[in-house]
């Protein structure tokens, strides 16, 4: 009895106390382009009333996003060149927005750094306009790559619908974070020339100890 009440108290401390005091329900939002204001968040996964990070077309580097709890942390956003928004017609929230580079050249990336170590649930909303605007998703941390899941491409326009869908609007990684090691997160085009981001979230699984 003795040796699983100390085990408790040691996942229990090390859970609230994780990476310099952030919470076990560490997550953050992102959507791009369009900010659909507040009470307007709702996504697949997460509350209507968490924070989002609006990252308008042109940017390129955003210091110390808030997570969805509303606080701000030292988490660093970087974004590959990209110039043009548009948006997704029948839809709006946090996935009617979307930002590509006009050349239809390249393939969209972001980097994000100093996120906590852990075990993260990761999904990315990433379709344009139409029904062949899709994108393939890698997701990339500690030198493994997360590949092989796109958005909808079947000739519908079932990514306009209000149901959220894995493989549809978004695809769902679960992937390992190390200490010091950026996630990023890479649109590759797919059944077009356009490559693009809708919205992005994660949100930690569990927690284990800094160094551990």
């Amino acid at each position: 009895m003795r040796l699983m009440k100390l085990t408790c108290v040691f996942f229990c401390l090390t859970g609230a106390a994780f990476a310099g005091g952030r919470p076990g329900g560490w997550a953050l939002n992102l959507t791009f382009g369009d900010d659909p204001g507040s009470g307007n968040y709702r996504a697949a996964i997460g509350k209507s009333a968490d924070t989002w990070n609006l990252v308008k077309t042109g940017t390129r580097t955003i210091n110390r996003l808030r997570v969805a709890s509303g606080t701000t942390d030292d988490v660093l956003l970087e974004v590959s060149e990209n110039d043009g928004g548009w948006g997704v017609d029948n839809r709006s929230g946090i996935f009617h927005g979307y930002i590509y580079h006009n050349c239809q050249c390249v393939d969209l990336q972001l980097t994000l750094k100093y996120v906590p170590a852990g075990l993260y649930e990761v999904l990315v909303y990433a379709h344009g306009d139409r029904p062949e605007q899709n994108a393939a998703i890698d997701v990339s941390s500690a030198g493994t790559t997360y590949t092989g899941r796109r958005t909808l491409n079947d000739g519908s326009w079932d990514f306009r619908q209000t149901e959220w869908r894995e493989g549809n609007q978004y695809v769902r990684y679960v992937i390992e974070v190390a200490d010091d090691k950026p996630i990023v997160i890479t649109s590759k085009r797919d059944g077009s020339s356009y490559s693009m981001f809708n919205a992005v979230q994660l949100r930690r699984l569990n927690v284990r100890k800094r160094g551990g």
